[in-house]
């Protein structure tokens, strides 16, 4: 086996590297455990995660459209009971033994709260009846905290809950009311032998206090010192080859360091409501009469991509909206400059933003207002679109919102890009080292990885 680090980019790399092997060990190794993880090892143990157990099947039930199409996968909720019961809606239901791995599901743009409790029964015990919003938040209490629940401000707008749960004779798992959107992922064994039904009172607290450092550290079960280590600089276009191991073995850990990355700060993530139409919206805003143009921005979703919309001040066309293309689950603000002569000496317009075409429609979160004076613009007013709030529906009063044919409202809670983060030279160049450094690793004469080392690593960057 061969490691290769090759850089074709600008900038010199200067790095080290361990490596933790395995050698002429495998031909001694024992078998996988013919029994598989369940409960809490499957966390605690992670060395295990590749094995597959002989009678062990991964399964789900879910809200998929059973017609083959989309209109009635979740949305129309008509597949998302498997039947019901006096207590609500069975999402899922099995007789042997397995394990729930994970529930997930999505509802008012990730509130659950009208779906009521869920129910989770184990071999005929319940083991938790309690509001499935609640549960998602944490406040049913450990184990049920996070990371093993979350709710739609720590994931991508669903809830989840990846507690492990393993039953010996059957599982059933319901809610009182129809969820619309939702799947549970179990798995099935082939016999009960060595499984122990989860219990919820039994609370994994050596588990709960390292999840504090996941993300961050490796898992206690990987840590060990590493048998092989090297330092090395690589100037533009030089490569290395930083281990050649010509025995029987496994590479069981890989650790590059590389001195002075730099990573964007995190986003922040924001939520907001809105409405969407494929028709008209109308509002009043208030702008400086010595105004020497203003500039309108407006907040939106960029899921539906190519928003176009006519904007009109006082009945007569000032500009348009082209719906700058985005990032999926990042909000998306454009700006549109309004010419002086449609704006000066006004203290207030009249906003109409008439529907041309879209994706899917024209969508608005907020409007912000800025009125140019003496070459500085000033903010003069902000518009807060929606109605879940009373803030939104305040603001909505007194600017006088109106829409024509709304096609949906609700809420979204996205990452607000920084596009002008601190570091900027930095971040841009450490991003061109994780995108453009790659590394090759051969095995047995065959190129089994060549990858950039920030897609390799995982590290979200480059």
């Amino acid at each position: 086996m061969m490691n290769h680090l090759s850089r074709p980019g600008k900038i010199a790399l200067a790095a080290s590297t361990a490596l933790l092997l395995s050698i002429g060990e495998l031909a001694q190794a024992a078998p996988p455990d013919e029994n598989p993880t369940t409960g809490w090892q499957t966390y605690t143990d992670i060395t295990r995660l590749p094995e597959l157990s002989t009678g062990t099947q991964s399964r789900q039930f879910s809200s998929f459209d059973r017609e083959g199409g989309n209109d009635h996968d979740g949305f129309s909720g008509k597949y998302s009971c498997l039947h019901t019961t006096d207590e609500g809606c069975v999402l899922a239901e099995a007789t042997g033994a397995g394990e729930i791995q994970s529930i997930w599901s999505t509802w008012d743009r990730g509130d659950v709260t009208k779906a009521g409790n869920i129910i989770i029964e184990l071999d005929g015990t319940v083991v938790l009846n309690a509001p499935f919003q609640d549960v998602v938040e944490g406040k049913a209490g450990a184990p049920f905290i996070y990371p093993f629940v979350a709710d739609k401000m720590q994931t991508s707008g669903g809830v989840y809950i990846k507690i492990p749960m393993p039953y010996r004779e059957s599982m059933r798992v319901t809610v009182q009311n129809n969820p619309f959107f939702y799947h549970v992922s179990y798995r099935s064994f082939a016999t009960a032998d060595g499984i122990s039904t989860f219990d919820p009172s039994n609370v994994p607290t050596d588990l709960l206090e390292q999840t504090k450092t996941w993300g961050t550290e490796s898992p206690a079960s990987l840590v060990n010192e590493p048998n092989l280590h090297a330092d090395f600089s690589l100037a533009p276009g030089e490569s290395t080859t930083i281990a050649t191991l010509n025995e029987p073995g496994m590479v069981q850990a890989f650790t590059l360091g590389l001195p002075g990355l730099k990573g964007a700060p995190a986003p922040e993530r924001m939520n907001d409501d809105g409405r969407a139409t494929k028709d008209s919206t109308s509002f009043t805003v208030a702008i400086d009469p010595a105004n020497e143009g203003v500039t309108l921005t407006r907040r939106y979703d960029p899921i539906s991509p190519d928003q176009k919309a006519r904007i009109l001040v006082d009945g007569t066309q000032a500009g348009q909206w082209d719906g700058t293309e985005g990032k999926s689950g990042v909000w998306r603000e454009e700006s549109v400059e309004l010419p002086a002569d449609a704006t000066a000496g006004k203290s207030s317009i009249r906003i109409t933003n008439e529907f041309i075409s879209a994706g899917n429609d024209f969508n608005e979160f907020r409007y912000f207002v800025d009125s140019k004076v003496g070459g500085d613009m000033i903010r003069t007013d902000e518009v807060d679109v929606g109605e879940g709030t009373d803030e939104s529906r305040a603001s909505e009063q007194a600017h006088d919102y109106s829409i024509v044919n709304e096609r949906w409202h609700g809420d979204r809670t996205y990452a607000r890009e920084n596009t002008n983060p601190a570091d900027a030279e930095q971040i841009a160049a450490s991003d061109d080292f994780l995108t453009n450094t790659h590394i090759q690793i051969h095995a047995d004469g065959q190129l089994t990885v060549d990858a950039p080392i920030g897609e390799f690593f995982g590290t979200g960057l480059g």
